[in-house]
């Protein structure tokens, strides 16, 4: 127990303060946390819908968790985004546990400090998505999976636990639950040149697996009909061979966000991706987590969909490879050059970024002739008092930078690199209420607004031109979308009291000559436009 409290203070620490003091943001966690209030307020948590509507993208047992939190603590930001944060803290214990088991405290500590010391960790897993669950449970079922290949004995209970484990893991986010981490173990397997195959624990792995994950498949197609299991499928093919709008990428995409986003352990996992494992007991913990990474890595670089947290599955084995980088070093009395250059060089580039960032938006009159595209500059122009409190996450992140060199340079690897764990989630913790909310109201702040100000009125809202989900966790039951059969209804015919559109301010002239309005407020790049009732 001496060990584990520690962790679980830190990633409490970490993870629960301050979810709701930002909006949620489009349109992932809007999207989820709107599924799981419908579901709630209709009282069926069998069949997922948006706006009334089947949603076939996600099985249900995120937003199971996000109605769960909701009706404990209220319908609010806060408990939207509660379910990933446990998932985040459950996943750092167990990384600490399963550090101690395959080697000792230490490995556990380090393993555990990593995940909890490193950006796109500690910030996806305060958001309200489903990736933080979505991961843990494969995490678990792959340890487990481990686990049972270098047992032989109580291998029963482990084999049906990681079947369970894989079928909540598809549950969470679809197929991709299962295919991952039996992939990840196959590839595992193959490269060790082991082909024995023990049938009956493997027999109840799959059986526990499939009837898990069926379960609720099954289910819907009987009360539901087929509809939901052809969509589903054809939506997850669709999400891997086409891009999403609004989430293209470039070749290398999934390499730099981990490289930046993941920073401090990309840039030790990194370097000892590619060493050769010294202790012998840690061969085949090593040999996974590199097949992990690296599968999780190429396999989103072919997905023509490119989100940051999409390759969050990378997590795990990144902080793997960094806490035994660090041992390394700890052991050597050489200075890793390549190491101190990925970190100078990447911790100075987040530093400039992040300093940067609330030092422009406090004059933007002096840069804004640069952007071209109207909406932007828009959203740029929005008035939002930026104080000097903004640069206090960049500042803090650069000093704290330096002393984490300045340890380094003084031959101490392992507290330079806590020193820089803490520093980073300091830094995340901060940045919630003096940096996100500024980002927020700039980036979706004048549409949220807009919203907001119309939950008293009595008329539908409608938004024309743009993608959302945003309108209708804010109005309810009265909003709807030109993409929807409801909101074209609504745009198209004659209305017995008067219609607010939302519209991007670059689409405002085509809007108004599709659906006659008048313009009624602009808040940064977003138009609010009102359509009387007609005759």
């Amino acid at each position: 127990m001496r060990g584990i409290l520690p962790v679980l203070l830190l990633a409490v620490l970490v993870f629960l303060p301050l979810l709701g003091s930002v909006h949620l943001f489009d349109w992932d966690e809007f999207n989820f946390a709107q599924a799981a209030r419908e579901m709630s307020e209709r009282g069926d948590y069998l069949t997922v819908t948006i706006a009334g509507q089947p949603f076939y993208e996600k099985p249900p047992l995120f937003f199971w968790l996000q109605a769960m939190a909701s009706s404990l603590l209220g319908d609010s930001e806060a408990s939207a985004r509660l379910p990933s944060a446990i998932a985040s803290i459950m996943t750092a214990l167990m990384l600490f546990l399963m550090g101690r088991r395959w080697k000792d405290e230490k490995q556990g500590l380090l393993w555990a400090g990593f995940y909890l010391g490193s950006f796109l960790p500690l910030v996806t897993g305060r958001m309200g998505l489903i990736d933080p669950v979505f991961n843990f449970w494969i995490a678990l079922g792959l340890f487990l999976l481990f686990e049972l290949d270098r047992r032989e004995e109580r291998v029963f209970p482990l084999a049906m636990i990681s079947g369970l484990s894989l079928g909540l893991a598809v549950l969470s986010k679809g197929p991709l639950g299962a295919g991952i981490p039996i992939a990840i173990f196959v590839i595992y397997r193959l490269i060790k040149r082991d082909f024995h195959l023990r049938i009956l624990p493997f027999s109840l792995f799959l059986l526990a697996l499939v009837l898990s994950a069926a379960s609720w498949f099954l289910m819907e197609s009987l009360v539901n009909g087929g509809d939901f299991i052809r969509e589903f499928v054809r939506y997850q093919v669709r999400l891997l061979q086409t891009q999403d709008a609004g989430h293209g990428g470039f070749p290398g995409y999934e390499f730099l966000i981990f490289l930046l986003g993941c920073f401090p352990l990309s840039v030790f996992a990194l370097r000892f991706l590619f060493r050769k494992e010294s202790d012998p007991s840690l061969k085949d913990a090593t040999l996974l987590a590199r097949v992990w990474l690296l599968f999780v890595l190429l396999l989103f670089a072919l997905v023509k969909t490119k989100i940051p947290h999409y390759t969050s599955l990378v997590y795990m084995p990144g902080a793997w490879l960094a806490a035994r980088e660090v041992r390394l070093l700890a052991n050597s009395t050489r200075l890793s050059k390549l190491t101190l250059i990925f970190w100078v060089l990447v911790g100075g580039l987040i530093s400039l970024l992040l300093i940067a960032l609330p030092a422009l938006m406090r004059n933007p009159d002096a840069w804004i002739h640069l952007i071209e595209d109207e909406f932007t500059r828009a959203n740029i122009l929005r008035p939002v008092p930026w104080s000097p409190l903004a640069l206090i996450p960049g500042l803090l992140f650069a000093l704290g930078t330096l002393v984490s060199l300045l340890w380094v340079f003084r031959g101490n690897w392992q507290r330079g690199t806590m020193s820089q764990g803490f520093t980073v989630g300091l830094c995340v913790l901060l940045s919630w209420p003096f940096l996100l909310p500024k980002i927020e109201a700039h980036s979706q702040g004048g549409a949220i607004a807009l919203y907001e100000s119309l939950r008293e009125e009595p008329a539908d809202l409608c938004i024309a031109g743009f993608k959302s989900y945003a309108h209708l966790y804010t109005m309810g039951r009265r909003a709807w979308s030109d993409r929807s059969a409801e909101g074209r209804e609504r745009l198209m015919t004659a209305t017995d009291r008067p219609l607010y559109i939302v519209t991007p301010l670059h689409r405002t002239e085509e809007i108004q000559r599709q659906y006659p309005s008048r313009i009624l407020r602009r808040e940064g790049g977003f138009v609010l436009l009102l359509r009387e009732p007609l005759p």
